[in-house]
């Protein structure tokens, strides 16, 4: 399969899922009168169920047909928006959301393993950084179709439009594997200063990803305590929180296409460091932001460390001689585990204290910490040695500040 169809499949997978995980905030804050608590825990439920099964359909993935894995993913997707609207409690409905952690599980590592057994060492950068642009770009126009069509046309229909979005990935994929071009994908890096940047990028990304879900987990009860409007119809506020999301996003999107064009960041450490300040202050500023023109201004900060986090994290997680399928899954698995741990703390916090903004102060204190385990990271690699005593035959690969 071409590029280009690994990128569509991508982009309207995720367009299904965020338009769904736009729906069910404000399915559980509006029609089922649900706490800041019962949401992370509805998050939560999706998200066990997706840390662990992406290591084990990651492992499964090296090794039977993905494209029949992707399916799969996708059927389960269907299932999910066509009984999510039937819950009558929030606790069927985290009964039901499990079944969209299980769709990521199958679909992800099986589309970013093809990608990497194809793409060949040369052309693995290029093909990654063209599929983070359209997934990225799905996921925030799916927040904002989301809220838009919640707020119009009900839970139903708008679920009903994710089903059909879902349905129509299992008729263009296609129905069997192309063959890899059997090379190794690696670069010139260190074998020791590669697993360091690895797991230095995890940690990022472990943050990173569970802090855009706690956003997008919390943010709708922060707007509606403080009547954060934009715009009119039966629902200004949802709609405000779905342009909101759609606007981190998007920052995100436009993130991975500078990264697509800019060479240089890669086994270095103040690119990494200054991408989570940036998402840090952004986060702060939004548990004093009252003006939904004003709050939107911080949204580019927050997009930049998403954006950055990802991609590191898939990029030292794809450039290893073999197991793509195995590797996608310990990343998508981490993320995943970012998305359980920090929304269910987030909703845990704000109930309990009784504060709305604890959900920012503990995400912009949780980056700074990962910033800080990052550093111990690096320095108790020996990393810094070996830059002392190593050249490297690419100027890139140079691991340093």
């Amino acid at each position: 399969m071409r590029l280009a169809g690994y990128c569509l499949a991508g982009l309207v997978f995720d367009w299904v899922l965020y338009h769904t995980w736009a729906v069910i905030p404000l399915f559980v804050d509006h029609d089922l009168r649900g706490d800041p608590e019962q949401l992370s825990r509805v998050q939560a439920c999706s998200s066990i169920v997706y840390i662990t099964m992406s290591i084990v359909i990651g492992r499964i993935a090296d090794r039977v047909s993905r494209p029949w894995l992707v399916r799969a993913g996708c059927l389960l997707m269907i299932g999910a928006c066509l009984l999510i609207p039937r819950a009558p409690t929030v606790g069927w409905l985290m009964l039901i959301v499990p079944l969209a952690g299980l769709s990521g599980a199958f679909f992800w590592p099986a589309v970013q393993a093809a990608i990497a057994s194809e793409a060949g060492p040369a052309r693995l950068e290029r093909d990654i950084g063209w599929f983070n642009i359209t997934w990225s770009a799905g996921k925030s126009i799916g927040f904002l179709t989301g809220a838009t069509l919640k707020a119009e046309a009900g839970t139903g229909a708008a679920l009903l439009a994710a089903a059909c979005g879902a349905a129509a990935i299992t008729l263009f994929y296609p129905l069997a594997d192309r063959p890899g071009r059997g090379h190794r994908i690696e670069d010139h890096a260190d074998p020791r200063v590669r697993a360091t940047f690895m797991r230095m990028s995890w940690i990022m990304n472990f943050v990173a990803h569970g802090l855009g879900a706690a956003i997008a987990n919390q943010y709708i009860k922060l707007c509606r305590d403080r009547s954060i409007s934009l715009g009119r119809g039966d629902d200004p506020v949802g709609f405000y929180f779905g342009l909101f999301l759609f606007a981190v996003f998007a920052s995100q999107t436009l993130t991975f296409v500078a990264m697509r064009f800019v060479t240089g960041w890669t086994y270095k450490r103040w690119p990494l460091y200054a991408a989570q300040l940036s998402t840090a202050a952004g986060t702060l500023a939004m548990a004093f932001a009252t003006d939904a023109r004003a709050a939107l201004l911080v949204t580019p900060l927050i997009g930049v460390g998403l954006g950055f986090g990802y991609a590191a994290s898939i990029y030292y997680s794809l450039h290893t001689p073999a197991g793509h399928g195995t590797f996608s899954g310990l990343h998508e698995a981490i993320l995943g585990s970012g998305n359980l741990v920090l929304p269910l703390a987030a909703g845990a916090l704000a109930a309990r204290l009784g504060d709305l903004r604890w959900p920012y102060w503990l995400c912009a204190g949780a980056t700074l910490a990962a910033i800080a385990a990052e550093e111990a990271v690096y320095r108790r690699s020996g990393a810094i040695a070996l830059k002392r005593s190593t050249t490297q035959s690419a100027p890139s690969s140079s691991p340093g500040l």
